[in-house]
């Protein structure tokens, strides 16, 4: 190891010195390519915690975050909240046991602290502020609402009929930028508060969004005349749509999937309309109720009979025959019979939204033949329309799904055309490295480092690593040859240097370029060796 960093040292001393300044600042930008990848790499990777919160329920959540001495960042203005991604869930069910994102401000949780002493008028206030807040979060668990405000006027009670007052409600919805909610979105709106509020109508709830724009005015009058037509539209146009697919539904597979197209007209008629009859039948009677009553009265009398005058009388004379007994009576019978004549009430109730007319059209498209091309070309495709008792057949079924009625006046029309041979593309699919998109960052994350690395070795490291090889091979063998001149010098009576200059000793057992001779024919790159060194000698003699 000694031995490489001395023959790199001695490496980058034989360097030129541009080629030093070089190798400086490429050693220099990598150390400090190293140093911020580390530092990136050691940096935790922030998540969303919180988006969308209210000052105060951010101030809360931050609060709660510096306790537990976690790190965050904002972002959005300060409505969203970022905390390391091992981190976000643990910190979601934490704070979520706490209560936090509360909005806040207190609902229900006023009563956990009533103080004692308090009035029946400030708890009032405060049902009606935990009531209000309570209904802020519910409003903005709707999807595109970021923050609300209720206002609510509570109904004013009076023994007097005439001198009281419904309840009514303002709302204001902070909804996202450039969004505007549906009018579904708003009855919900509506009904949810109204629901929540004693006495309050969903017409008597005022809504207003972030941009200024009347949701629903708050007034009874605003009964049906934009709402209940939004409904219309809706039923009409489902109506149509259902149509619409019952036909295409039916000819796709005669004629092709794609090769059918059917549009629907439907008028509806959404007047209630409600009627009541009611028919008498004099021909047909009933006895609805019968009472008869029966008297008689009978007694017994004696008939007058004797003679008639004071004589009859005396006591002394003598009796005379009476008259004969009867009996006398009267009877009594009465009768009542009441008829009551048949009535048939008939109620007819029109549904709303009953057809009043339809108009019906269908495309479809014909049939092709393969034709054969002029003088051996290409075979190209030609249109065949449907013939009549086609269409005549399709007319006759599409009426039968759609109920077709003549004295409505329905039209159905059913053309045969061709259609633009233009493929359709596919509907994307949704893409499923979704599911891989972690995996994918932490790839992401890492990989230029890995790049790096390689890059750094191949382009740098490994050249370097080279030349350092090549110069310790360089130096064994100058060390070699310094040895083997030693060695050559002690045998022969004069060095390389005195067969430059031509001195020597008388005696010389091996001549030297013999010696050279054999060196480089048996050991080529030791005689080259040789002969540069003793050049060199020879240069710096000189």
């Amino acid at each position: 190891m000694e031995s490489f960093f001395a023959n790199l040292l001695q490496l980058v001393r034989d360097m030129p010195p541009a080629r030093r300044v070089t190798l400086l600042v490429v050693g220099v930008t990598s150390i400090a390519f190293l140093l911020g990848v580390g530092y990136w790499g050691s940096r935790p990777q922030y998540q969303l915690l919180y988006a969308g919160l209210e000052p105060d329920a951010a101030s809360a959540v931050l609060e709660e975050l510096r306790g537990a001495k976690v790190p965050y960042q904002l972002g959005d203005g300060g409505r969203s909240v970022f905390v390391p991604a091992e981190q976000v869930y643990d910190l979601r069910l934490d704070l979520a046991g706490k209560g936090l994102p509360t909005g806040g401000k207190d609902g229900l949780e006023l009563f956990d602290r009533s103080a004692m002493g308090a009035t029946r008028f400030m708890q009032e206030i405060n049902f009606q502020r935990a009531l209000q807040t309570e209904l802020v979060r519910s409003i903005t668990q709707i999807r595109g609402i970021r923050g609300a405000r209720i206002h609510i006027v509570p109904p004013k009670e009076s023994l007097f009929v005439a001198d009281r007052e419904q309840a009514r409600a303002s709302v204001i919805l902070n909804v996202d930028p450039d969004q505007r909610l549906p009018p579904a979105q708003v009855k919900a709106i509506a009904h949810l508060v109204a629901g929540a509020i004693k006495g309050l109508g969903p017409q008597r709830v005022a809504i207003v969004d972030s941009n200024g724009t009347v949701l629903q005015n708050g007034e009874p009058d605003d009964t049906s005349s934009s709402a209940l037509s939004a409904d219309q539209m809706s039923q009409q146009f489902a109506r149509e749509k259902e149509f619409k697919d019952r036909i295409e539904g039916m000819l796709a597979p005669v004629v092709g999937p794609g090769n059918v197209v059917a549009r629907v007209a439907a008028k509806l008629n959404f007047q209630r309309q409600e009627s009541t009859s009611e028919v008498f039948d004099p021909d047909a009677t009933a006895i609805r109720s019968q009472h008869r009553r029966d008297q008689a009265n009978s007694r017994s009398a004696v008939a007058p009979g004797g003679v008639a005058g004071v004589d009859a009388n005396l006591p002394d004379r003598a009796a005379q025959p009476t008259g004969q007994q009867r009996q006398e009576g009267t009877s009594d019978s009465e009768e009542t019979v009441n008829y009551e004549v048949t009535k048939t009430v008939t109620r007819t109730v029109v549904p709303v939204g009953e057809i009043e007319h339809l108009s019906v059209a269908v495309l479809v498209d014909g049939t092709y033949t393969q034709v054969a091309g002029a003088d051996g070309g290409k075979p190209t495709s030609e249109y065949v329309p449907r013939t009549a008792d086609e269409i005549a057949r399709f007319t006759a079924l599409v009426k039968r799904a759609v109920g077709f009625d003549a004295d409505r006046g329905d039209e159905v029309e059913v053309v045969s055309l061709p259609f633009a041979n233009e493929a359709v593309a596919a509907p994307p699919e949704a893409p499923g490295w979704q599911a891989l998109l972690p995996v994918i960052l932490v790839v992401a994350r890492y990989l230029p480092v890995a790049i790096f690395f390689v890059l750094f070795f191949l382009f740098f490291v490994r050249p370097l690593m080279e030349q350092v090889r090549v110069a310790q091979v360089q130096r064994q063998r100058e060390l070699e040859l310094a040895h083997e001149r030693q060695q050559f010098t002690l045998e022969n009576a004069e060095s390389p240097r005195a067969l430059t200059h031509g001195a020597g000793t008388a005696t010389r057992p091996v001549n030297p370029q013999e010696r050279m001779s054999k060196m480089i024919k048996d050991e080529p790159s030791q005689g080259v060796q040789v002969m540069r060194s003793w050049l060199r000698e020879a240069e710096e003699g000189t």
